[in-house]
């Protein structure tokens, strides 16, 4: 009996054998692999259902004859929720619309290995919706790693969790606007390689909270925020920071600054520059209108000088569980007062309940 339906074509098995356990994965050559699954591109992704990642990957594993890993065998798909901060705001969420599919892939409490990583990396172009990617309480090897960071440069992720595991990959995704690093040991070495000046400038939140930063770390940081960014959050809890003084080269890169006379002729000239780069544009009739010269908010104080506003965009410094004490009292009520549109948050640092009173009574963005 003839038939129309449209037989699909055969994969070839590859001739080498595939471990018989996922577990045994880590002594597996995963260059093999690759080549395979490039030779075969076209016919797999014809294929491959493009529902959700963790189908496609049971569907490659059963073409390629192979053991799922056990932490893949169901879905991880929610509706994208606008991302509620400490105080009940939609603010710090970049995805505006509610009614788009956000698929995420979770990988938590157990052992990955190089093959699935690989089957994952080959599968991820796929799905367009899955920018959301968390790994929490694993040990990885520098081959895994290796692998990560090609998941995470070569995709338009999102929102990025790497959680208490052992090594964290290098971060180069321009795409990325929440970015969560709580409890890795991270190394003031890796730091560096993240946040470099003028790099990842749609991120909104930093999570550092449960690494050992101590001061030094936070002119890294303080570097970062020199530069254009979008930061809205940045959570420092429990960051082994000894006293406020620490926070200085942060602290310094927030709020108003003012302006001495050679400052201030130097921001009117690069004024002057971007106004002109502005009207030769609209000149000669162009499209789009794009100043090279970017520059920060001016405003005029009481006294008739004039200050810079650093990140105004900033909403929250979580900074809970750090050893403040009232010693430290004068320079975060200076802060506070000249930061009236941030919040702080100082849960569990070693402050006399007089003072927390007394701080709580007379400023709203401070919470204890």
């Amino acid at each position: 009996m003839r038939t129309n339906q449209k037989l699909q074509p055969q994969v070839p098995i590859p001739n080498y054998p595939f471990p018989n356990s996922f577990w045994s994965y880590n002594n597996f050559e995963t260059k093999e692999l690759d080549n395979y699954l490039q030779s075969q591109l076209q016919t797999l992704q014809s294929q491959i259902p493009k529902t959700c990642i963790q189908d496609g990957y049971q569907l490659l594993c059963k073409i390629l004859n192979q053991h799922p890993h056990p932490l893949l065998h169901a879905k991880q798909i929610k509706t994208q929720q606008p991302l509620t901060n400490l105080l009940g705001e939609q603010s710090i969420d970049s995805i505006k619309n509610t009614t788009e599919i956000t698929q995420f892939l979770v990988l938590q409490n157990t052992q990955i290995d190089a093959i699935t990583l690989t089957l994952l990396s080959f599968l991820w172009p796929l799905y367009q919706n899955l920018n959301v990617f968390k790994l929490y309480n694993m040990k990885l090897s520098e081959t895994e790693i290796d692998i990560l960071q090609k998941i995470i440069e070569n995709n338009k992720l999102i929102k990025l969790f790497i959680e208490y595991v052992n090594i964290v990959p290098q971060i180069n995704c321009p795409t990325l606007t929440q970015l969560y690093l709580r409890g890795n040991q991270i190394t003031q070495q890796k730091l560096q390689q993240i946040f470099q000046p003028g790099t990842l400038q749609a991120l909104q939140v930093i999570e550092l909270s449960d690494n050992p930063l101590g001061k030094d770390s936070i002119q890294i940081l303080g570097n970062f925020m020199n530069k254009k960014n979008s930061v809205q959050y940045i959570g420092l809890s429990r960051c082994e920071l000894a006293a406020w003084e620490d926070l200085k080269p942060l602290i310094e890169t927030i709020g108003p600054e003012k302006l001495n006379e050679a400052k201030l002729q130097s921001y009117r000239e690069l004024e002057e520059k971007r106004d002109k780069q502005i009207k030769d544009q609209l000149k000669a009739k162009k499209k789009e209108v794009v100043a090279d010269i970017e520059l920060e908010p001016l405003i005029q104080n009481a006294d008739g000088s004039y200050s810079i506003m650093h990140n105004q965009q900033l909403q929250i410094l979580f900074l809970a569980v750090n050893p403040f004490k009232d010693s430290d009292k004068d320079q975060i009520e200076r802060f506070i007062q000249l930061n009236p549109n941030v919040y702080v948050v100082l849960q569990g640092c070693s402050f006399e309940t007089k003072t927390k009173e007394r701080l709580k009574k007379r400023y709203n963005n401070i919470i204890f």
